[in-house]
């Protein structure tokens, strides 16, 4: 072997080392990239932020959850029992503590049916966007409003949404007497705020670079793989694939615990359940988006790759792609506008990836075209018209055929039956059997059937199962038989 074919191989062996190591490191940033979006667009995002909420109050276990929550701080400040008293009769005191149990049930009943109205729900949602707002004003240290400081936390009142939600109630007064700070729920200490900045700064900047390196990672791959660049876009997208199914994994299996974590009794794990479920639809829809764009360039790149049914449809779109461009967009576009009807993904419904997606069809089209024009550049479409009226023309005769051919094959099988039935019942007339030409024996007195009777059994058997023979008849003559 040669220096030169030696070089050669040597650089070949080196592309597809470079192509690999590109592949996996862009397949663990797409996987970073995935939650890192997350992040960015379901916690950072105050509008997002507040939808989802808004979900979370629209489930019936998270809404029990928040009525029980809501109706608990009430009963801790205020001397319930004690206020009935005061209205009741004093003969009637001793019946203020059964009242106070059944006006709590009372309570937390009426808090859950408000909240499940739309004017407490959208109370709810303008409050949780501005409690995410100041999130990200924390994040920018200009923290005010819902968040506030207490001592070394960082804590969300809902002091005030249970003082409005009381006041539909008519508990208003009783609500107003829950102490400032006793209603909250502690986000994080202040001894973490420097952490959670730091965290949520980076994860702003992974969202935009992580998947602008997992596509350059994963262009280079392609570029630098001479000579097997299509297949390295198909595994490019499978490895992309595989990263949006990791990172739904992992949501799945780090749901148990997560659950555990926020369900502080059986009871509540349903409402903490349904409270990740939702919290992380926005991740499954952006790994669904990703996986979804993968099958794309990999259905797109298989029909330009070299495999038989790839060229045969190349060859049957040709004329149409060629001569007709406008006609080829239409159709592609109008396709994927009836993906977008069906809607299989939430992501779908979010111009960002409806352009993003449009733009890729757009280009498949295109790159299809570039190709037709190499490999079929004198494809017409009067051509591909006679083609497919040929086409039509000979599955209609070779359906015609078989069908004739086997309606004639199953008239033939039907004679064949016929006739040997006549011919067995003509020509035989077995009906009777001559006893004389059969050797009988008897078993009783220990004599055995000679051959010849078991001849005659044989003959009979076949006399009875080509029909010449009745049941009754058959055994009528198996008995004088033996």
């Amino acid at each position: 072997m040669s220096t030169s074919n030696e070089n050669s191989e040597v650089g070949s062996r080196g592309n597809r080392l470079a192509a690999s190591v590109l592949i996996v490191l862009a397949t663990i940033l797409s996987i970073i990239s995935v939650y890192a979006v997350w992040v960015d667009q379901q916690v950072l995002n105050p509008d997002n932020w507040a939808n989802t909420s808004t979900k979370l109050l629209q489930n019936k276990e998270v809404r029990t959850q928040t009525a029980v929550f809501i109706t608990d701080k009430i009963y801790e400040n205020v001397d319930v029992q004690a206020e009935i008293e005061k209205a009741l009769p004093n003969n009637a005191s001793i019946l203020a503590g059964p009242a106070a149990d059944a006006l709590r049930g009372l309570a937390q009943t009426g808090i859950e049916k408000s909240l499940g109205t739309s004017e407490a729900q959208s109370v709810w949602k303008s409050a949780h966007r501005a409690l995410d707002q100041q999130v990200v004003d924390v994040i920018n240290q200009t923290n005010t409003g819902f968040l506030q400081y207490q001592g070394d936390k960082v804590q969300l009142d809902l002091r005030e949404a249970a003082i409005k939600i009381g006041d539909r109630l008519g508990l208003k007064s009783q609500a107003e007497k829950i102490k400032p700070g006793q209603a909250t729920l502690t986000i994080f200490s202040s001894g973490e705020i420097g952490q959670f900045r730091t965290a949520a700064r980076f994860l702003q900047g992974l969202a935009v670079l992580g998947p602008l390196l997992a596509f350059l990672f994963f262009s280079l791959a392609v570029a630098v793989n001479r000579g097997r660049r299509r297949r390295t876009v198909v595994v490019s997208a499978a490895a992309l694939i595989l990263a949006a199914l990791i990172a739904l994994a992992v949501r799945g299996v780090a749901e148990t615990p997560v659950v555990d974590a926020l369900a502080t009794t059986d009871a509540a794990k349903p409402a903490a359940k349904a409270t990740w479920e939702i919290a992380t639809g926005m991740l499954s829809s952006i790994a669904t988006s990703t996986i979804w764009l993968a099958v794309l360039v990999i259905v797109f790149s298989t029909l330009g790759g070299p495999w038989k049914f790839a060229v045969t449809f190349r060859r049957w779109v040709a004329p149409w792609v060629n001569q007709r461009p406008a006609v080829a967009f239409g159709v592609a576009y109008s396709l994927f506008l009836l993906f977008l009807i069906w809607g299989p993904i939430p992501a779908f419904r979010q111009w960002v990836t409806v352009v993003i997606f449009l733009v890729l069809v757009g280009l498949a089209v295109w790159a299809l075209r570039r190709e037709t024009l190499v490999e079929f550049p004198d494809a017409s479409s009067d051509d591909a018209v006679e083609k497919l009226k040929e086409a039509w023309t000979e599955l209609k005769e070779t359906l015609g055929s078989g069908i004739s051919k086997g309606a004639e094959g199953a008239s033939s099988a039907a004679k064949q039956v016929r006739d040997k039935a006549t011919s067995s019942s003509s020509g035989e007339q077995p009906t009777k059997v001559d006893n004389s030409e059969v050797p009988t024996g008897n078993v009783a007195t220990g004599t055995e059937t000679p051959a010849a009777g078991l001849d005659g059994l044989e003959r009979l058997a076949a006399l009875h199962a080509s029909g010449a023979l009745t049941a009754e008849e058959f055994a009528a003559a198996k008995a004088k038989l033996l």
